[in-house]
């Protein structure tokens, strides 16, 4: 248990002050007893009695009552409040020491409370994927974010203190800075030069005004709206390639009718008509399918649904759909798919709608009387993983190098590359430029990818790999078993 310690309080400072005086005065009137037949020693004894009372009086006027203001000031500042009846007693100097003790100890956790939220607001800045900075009224960086610095690419010790206008040449931007402080916040969207490459980014410039402890200054913010720019664009060339495609057929649909109204005593010509209203009506189809079907697979809740490959239904399936066409063109689809890929775990719905396009398009674009190969099989990639693998192979004109990056690309079409001339000789039939698209997106929702090589004149194949899981392996059993039955067939094959 440890003691209880008794502190004793000092006198008050008007009785610390009055001891000497009283002492001196007491010594001064034994003095005068002792000298009293002596009448001047009685004055000078007299005389430094009133020096004594004055010097009190003096004490209390002009330095205790300016201590008591020191002390209920400080009192104030540390939210300490005098106990009530014992305002102006006790001892003035020891109040004024506890009072500012309280007062130093409030602002050592005020700055430390003021440096915990500067530091949590440095890092929230820091962590912004915008860049910012903070600029001064004549245009000097004050502070900037790690995003500002990367965008810059420099350090923020380089960055702070240089004038906006070496960091920026652009002759827009140095007056969208001036006309943010004239006018209040200002914003535009500009392609600038990073480290990274040439980028798009919307630049907001916001004024902040003076304070009573800071000078005026101004915020930009600079945020990166590249792929949200590709997208509009995307979305916007998409809609006006899509109303392109769908006025060509309905124009030309019209205009049979027209003709067919003032051609109705020339059967040829209304068959002719006719012919060429069920073509466009035949485009219109496969339009409106490729874009449902690139709707769909562009979704980015496309359900992926693995199950067993049947191949032999794969392959009759697709030579039903392109027999009118092989047949018109005097084509031949050679499927060499190897039979391992019977039952392989997949999405048979995709790879179906993969094979469709790739199929469909190898024969658009192919030459005549010449046959498409539809190859594929298991394979395993460089980490060990097995993948299934198809490549379908065309012989037509093939594909300029500079335009196979773009051939998946939606509503893209290549034709004079890929038929040897202009779009309207006939020779090919028009595709709706979005099958590969369609290709493109099926096989990334799988988690594969796919590629295209193409030599000119020479034929191209289009691929696509897409991950295969591994197969359980097969319970073992007991062949000396009669009633187990061996889990292969006479081929040493595994049953399906």
């Amino acid at each position: 248990m440890q003691s209880e310690r008794t502190t004793i309080a000092p006198p008050p400072l008007l009785w610390r002050v009055a001891a000497p005086a009283i002492v001196a005065w007491t010594a001064c009137a034994l003095l005068a007893w002792v000298c009293a037949p002596f009448w001047w020693a009685a004055v000078v004894t007299a005389a430094s009695v009133a020096g004594g009372v004055f010097t009190l009086w003096w004490v209390h006027v002009c330095v205790r009552a300016p201590l008591w203001r020191v002390r209920d000031r400080a009192r104030r500042l540390a939210s300490v409040e005098a106990p009530t009846g014992m305002r102006g007693a006790g001892d003035e100097i020891r109040d004024i020491q506890s009072a500012m003790g309280v007062v130093g100890e409030t602002l050592e956790s005020q700055r430390r409370a003021l440096d915990q939220a500067r530091g949590s607001l440095e890092s929230l800045i820091d962590a912004l994927a915008d860049a910012a900075f903070m600029s001064s009224y004549d245009g000097v960086v004050m502070h900037c974010n790690a995003a500002a610095s990367a965008f810059f690419g420099e350090s923020e010790d380089r960055v702070v203190g240089r004038p906006t206008r070496s960091l920026f040449t652009r002759a827009d931007l140095l007056s969208l800075h001036s006309a943010g402080w004239r006018d209040g916040s200002r914003q535009v969207r500009c392609r600038l030069p990073t480290p990274r490459g040439e980028r798009t980014y919307e630049v907001v410039v916001t004024p902040l005004p003076p304070t009573g402890v800071s000078a005026p200054a101004s915020i930009t913010v600079l945020r990166d709206v590249s792929e949200l720019a590709d997208t509009q664009r995307v979305k916007t060339d998409f809609v006006a390639n899509a109303s392109h495609e769908l006025r060509t057929p309905l124009a030309a649909i019209r205009a049979g009718i027209e003709t067919l109204h003032s051609a109705r005593d020339d059967p040829r010509m209304t068959e002719r008509v006719l012919q060429m209203i069920g073509g466009q009506v035949t485009r219109l189809e496969e339009l409106v399918r490729d874009l449902l079907d690139l709707a769909r697979v562009e979704s980015p809740d496309l359900p992926v649904r693995p199950g067993p490959l049947r191949l032999q239904e794969l392959i009759d399936s697709l030579r039903s759909e392109f027999e009118p066409v092989c047949a018109e063109r005097s084509l031949t689809i050679d499927f060499a798919l190897d039979e391992a890929l019977d039952g392989v775990e997949t999405d048979p719905r995709l790879c179906y709608l993969i094979l469709r396009n790739l199929v469909e398009n190898a024969t658009k674009f192919c030459d005549e009387r010449t046959t498409v190969g539809v190859v594929g099989a298991l394979r395993r990639d460089g980490e060990g993983e097995t993948r299934l693998r198809c490549e379908v192979r065309d012989r037509g004109m093939g594909i300029p190098l500079n335009q196979q990056h773009r051939v998946f690309e939606r509503f893209y079409q290549v034709d004079q590359a890929r038929s040897g001339g202009p779009p309207s000789s006939g020779a090919v039939r028009r595709g709706t430029g979005l099958g590969l698209a369609i290709v493109r997106h099926a096989v990334r929702a799988m988690g594969g990818s796919v590629g295209v090589e193409s030599v000119w004149k020479h034929g191209t194949t289009v691929w696509f790999e897409t991950p295969v899981p591994p197969r359980p392996a097969p319970a073992p059993a007991d062949t000396d078993d009669p009633g187990v039955e061996d889990p292969t067939n006479d081929a040493g094959g595994p049953r399906r």
